[in-house]
């Protein structure tokens, strides 16, 4: 993405991501059957508690902070742009006037051609270091999100903490019970597939019938034409 997207993503905030993966945590370690699990498993429901209400709590307390961080560098970004911008117009405008000046003629086109070079050097500038804040700023909700983790998905297995909570609710569950969640998680994906291939199948339909409808226009502006 260029300068204006990098700066216009930078008003996002992902919050609801943290919080989503927290929740679905929160009611993943609330299903587990403490009663069941024996030694020194039937402490990891406390501790894995802990763990997520200190991400939680941590989350919360450095989010006004980062977002004040993240404001201030866009502020400077921002008055870098106009400088550049500034500078850009005033080397091209100035040069077209000098080009005038039969005089200054040489002066002038040097001014134009480091006007067009800075237009290029500049817009790089920006949208580099955009770039680089608009990363600083996702990576921070990234961060808290992959540490908390999400559950198993069509393509991928359960990460973080999550998958820590899920292992020990599995383990939690006698067999018939395990058996039959991993039973129901097995048609979840399954179902999930189907749902894939289906909309991809649309989509290739689509992009077909799109394809078929552009080639007989092609073809009915091209009869017209003769």
């Amino acid at each position: 993405m260029g300068y204006k997207e990098n700066i216009a993503a930078l008003a996002f905030d992902h919050s609801d991501d943290v919080n989503v993966a927290y929740g679905n945590a929160k009611n993943q370690l609330n299903m587990i059957r403490t009663a069941n699990l024996e030694g020194p498993d039937r402490i990891l429901p406390d501790d894995f508690s802990q763990q997520l209400t200190k991400l939680n709590t941590s989350f919360n307390q450095q989010l006004p902070d980062k977002r004040s961080a993240i404001e201030a560098e866009e502020k400077k970004l921002k008055t870098q742009h106009l400088i550049f911008l500034l500078v850009k117009i005033a080397l091209i405008v100035l040069g077209l006037l000098f080009l005038v000046n039969e005089n200054l003629r040489v002066l002038g086109l040097i001014m134009v051609i480091a006007g067009i070079i800075c237009h290029f050097v500049f817009k790089s500038i920006d949208a580099n270091k955009s770039a680089d804040l608009l990363a600083e700023w996702n990576g921070f909700f990234d961060g808290f999100v992959d540490s908390i983790g999400h559950g198993e998905t069509l393509h991928s297995p359960s990460t973080g903490l999550f998958k820590k909570i899920d292992d020990l609710f599995l383990k939690s569950l006698d067999d018939n019970a395990r058996g039959f969640e991993q039973q129901q998680r097995q048609m979840q994906k399954n179902m999930e597939a189907q749902a894939e291939q289906s909309r991809r199948a649309l989509a290739a339909q689509a992009a077909q019938t799109q394809a078929i409808q552009k080639g007989m226009a092609d073809m009915s502006r091209s009869m017209r034409r003769r």
